[in-house]
C-alpha cells in the first residue's frame, strides 16, 4: 500500500465566496484553530536543516530513479533555479492599475482612461490600497505562486527580464519583478482561489500529502499554506517521499532562497512538523507544527485570471458586489504587533475571531493572510449568511 493513500474520500464542500473590502484594525489572534501536536514529526525535521538566518541549511533534492512512485514523487524543481534568489520582504505593496487590469480586465476596474493611463474606480483603488497594506506583512504567497508558474512554464522570467536563465536571474531591484510578485499575491484574495484552499481544511496532513503526491505525478502545480500562532506562511511543494515512516513534503521556501526545506508529517498522529518555520527569515524559531485545518494546499489551476471582480456592480461599476449570502472580509494592520480579527454576532451571541479557542459556527470561515516576515498583520474572513442560522 502506498505512504501516501489516502484513507477517505472526504472532500469539503466548496463555498463561493465574494469579496467585500474593509480595512480595520483590530486585536486578536491570525491563526486558525490547532489540535494538539505530536513531537514525533519534529525530531527528523529539526535535523539537517536546523540552521537559522543568512546561511540556512539545505536537504539534497530528492532522488526517486528506480523507486517506487507510490512512495517518492518529484516534479523536477530546483530552488537554486527556479526559486528566486531574494528573499521574502515585508513593505507595503506596488499594486497599481496595471495589476488590476491583470487581475479582472479593463472594463472591471478603469472609470476611465487618459493620457497618463487607467483611472480606478473608486472601489477598485480601495481594494488596491487595502491589498498594499496588507503586503506589508510579506509577499511569499506570490513568490511561491510565480516559481510555481514559471517552473509550470505557465509564464517565463523572460517575460520580466528578457535576460533571464531562470528565476534565480531575476531581481528584486527589477519594478516588473516586484509588481509581478505583487499582483499575483492577491489572488490568494479570489474567490476560485479561496474555494480551493478551504477544501483542503478538512484534509488530514497524510491526505494533503497523499493529494500532493498524485498531483506532482500528474503535473499539476500547488502552493502551500501553513499555519502557526506565530502567523501564515505560503511555500511552493515539490516532492513527496517516505523516511522510516514518517512522511517528507520537499519545499521552496521564500524566506530561504536556494535552499531545500522539508515538512516532515507522522501519519500515525496526522501531524506535521517544519523546522525553519519562520515569519521572519533572520530570527531563531522554533519550529512549526500543527494538525487537521493548518496546513493547505491551493491548486495552480485556481489561478486563472482575468478573474471576477468584487467590486463591480451594474448598473454603477466600482461599487462592491456579490453574492447576497456571502460576505468576505480583509482585516488589516500595518502594526507588527497587532492581533487582527473580528467580532460576528450571531442571535445575540458574539464569536470573537481573534480568539484561537472560539467554535466558529458553520458558514464563518478565517484564514490569514500568507506573508510571513512578521511586519503587518491580515486576516481574512468569509461569512456564509445562508449558513450561518
Amino acid at each position: 500500500m502506498s505512504m501516501f493513500a489516502r484513507t477517505t474520500g472526504r472532500m469539503a464542500a466548496l463555498v463561493p465566496i465574494v469579496v467585500l473590502t474593509c480595512l480595520v484594525a483590530a486585536c486578536g489572534s491570525e491563526s486558525p484553530d490547532s489540535s494538539a501536536v505530536s513531537s514525533s514529526a519534529n525530531a527528523d525535521a529539526n535535523g539537517a536543516a536546523a540552521v537559522m538566518g543568512e546561511e540556512a541549511g539545505s536537504y539534497p533534492l530528492p532522488d526517486c530513479t528506480g523507486q517506487d512512485p507510490a512512495n517518492c514523487s518529484y516534479d523536477g524543481f530546483d530552488p537554486s533555479i527556479d526559486g528566486f534568489s531574494f528573499a521574502n520582504w515585508g513593505g507595503t505593496g506596488q499594486l497599481g492599475a496595471t495589476g488590476m487590469i491583470a487581475l479582472f480586465g479593463q472594463d472591471e476596474v478603469c472609470a476611465r482612461s487618459t493620457a497618463s493611463g487607467c483611472v480606478l474606480y473608486p472601489a477598485a483603488e480601495e481594494w488596491a490600497a487595502q491589498i498594499n497594506e496588507a503586503l506589508a506583512g510579506g509577499h511569499c504567497e506570490g513568490m511561491a505562486v510565480m516559481a510555481a508558474r514559471f517552473f509550470r512554464g505557465d509564464a517565463s522570467p523572460t517575460d520580466l527580464d528578457p535576460a533571464a536563465e531562470s528565476t534565480f536571474d531575476l531581481a528584486l531591484e527589477d519594478p516588473d519583478v516586484e509588481n509581478a510578485i505583487d499582483m499575483w499575491w492577491a489572488t490568494q484574495m479570489l474567490a476560485p482561489v479561496q474555494e480551493a484552499y478551504m477544501a483542503f481544511h478538512e484534509y488530514q496532513p497524510s491526505e494533503i500529502a497523499a493529494e500532493l503526491a498524485a498531483g506532482l505525478q500528474r503535473g499539476d502545480g500547488y502552493t502551500m499554506g501553513i499555519y502557526s500562532e506565530a502567523g501564515a506562511h505560503a511555500i511552493t511543494p515539490f516532492a513527496v517521499t517516505e523516511e522510516g515512516g514518517l512522511i517528507a513534503v520537499s519545499v521552496y521556501d521564500n524566506n530561504f532562497p536556494g535552499t531545500v526545506q522539508r515538512i516532515m508529517i507522522d501519519p500515525v498522529a496526522e501531524q506535521w512538523s517544519y523546522a525553519m518555520g519562520s515569519t521572519n527569515p533572520d530570527a531563531p524559531t522554533d519550529g512549526w507544527e500543527g494538525g487537521i485545518g493548518t496546513i493547505e494546499l491551493t491548486p495552480m489551476d485556481s489561478r486563472v485570471l482575468p478573474a471576477f471582480a468584487p467590486f463591480d456592480d451594474e448598473p454603477a461599476k466600482g461599487v462592491a458586489r456579490g453574492n447576497s449570502a456571502i460576505s468576505h472580509l480583509l482585516v488589516t494592520s500595518p502594526d507588527p504587533e497587532a492581533r487582527v480579527g473580528f467580532t460576528v454576532t450571531i442571535d445575540g451571541q458574539d464569536y470573537d475571531t481573534t480568539d484561537p479557542n472560539v467554535v466558529l459556527p458553520e458558514g464563518v470561515l478565517t484564514r490569514s493572510t500568507l506573508g510571513a516576515v512578521f511586519s503587518g498583520k491580515g486576516m481574512a474572513v468569509a461569512v456564509d449568511r445562508s449558513k450561518v442560522k
